[in-house]
């Protein structure tokens, strides 16, 4: 099962997390969160599987987000 963990503003950061957490070994999804806005107004939800979920927050979180 596939839990978000962050929420990404733009499409560039959520690459950016994307990156981040698939270089430290974790399976990545990204999801818009409107479906009806554009790109640039859309929000991004940062997904992992619910058993890496506590340790791909950590990540972020020492990565400084």
């Amino acid at each position: 099962m596939w839990v978000a963990i962050h929420l990404a503003d733009s499409m560039s950061t959520a690459d950016k997390l994307v990156q981040m957490l698939s270089d430290e070994g974790f399976l990545v999804r990204v999801r818009p969160v409107y479906k009806m806005a554009t790109a640039t107004e859309n929000n991004y939800e940062i997904l992992v599987l619910k058993s890496e979920a506590c340790d791909a927050r950590n990540t972020l979180m020492l990565n400084g987000y």
